[in-house]
């Protein structure tokens, strides 16, 4: 389509180029690494679901409505469903922990100040259990891999 609108690229899967491989299920390894470098600063941990909560999304604060869940300390020791360490076959999810107190903010061009109540954020999945990453993952890896900035992004676009 992007060729049909007359568009080109300087790289991509298609002409390959420096930053590659382009596609994020050739990237994985990629973003195993990462997940291992921000598990050893601790600031992210393996997180299980527990049965009864499958396919639910744990939360904090007034919409946990329950759902069971285990943060867990180590990768090497993980319970499974039973209490028993995990099998290779069951994977959990990695998730970036989020302080419980205190107030995560930033200052928008447009409305100022915004500030959350870390309560009120959840611990946002990183690596899906299949492997595959989250966007809240990939775009940060990628975008520092191959050198993007918001500044790159901004280059050349009329707003």
């Amino acid at each position: 389509m992007l060729r049909w609108a007359g568009l080109s690229w300087d790289e991509g899967p298609d002409i390959g180029g420096p930053y590659g491989p382009y596609r994020q299920s050739e990237r994985l390894s990629i973003y195993g690494e990462y997940v291992e470098r921000l598990m050893q600063g601790r600031p992210c941990l393996p997180l299980l679901v527990l049965a009864g909560a499958a396919g639910a999304h744990p939360r904090r604060g007034p919409e946990a409505q329950g759902a069971p869940e285990v943060r867990i300390a180590s990768a090497s020791v993980r319970p499974s469903r039973s209490g028993a360490p995990l099998r290779d076959t069951e994977r959990s999810v990695v998730r970036m922990l989020v302080p419980d107190e205190g107030v995560t903010g930033f200052e928008d061009l447009i409305r100022g100040r915004i500030e959350f109540e870390n309560r009120l954020i959840d611990d946002q999945v990183l690596l899906k259990s299949d492997g595959f990453p989250t966007y809240h993952l990939a775009v940060v890896v990628d975008d520092h891999l191959m050198r993007i900035s918001a500044r790159d992004a901004r280059r050349g676009v009329d707003l």
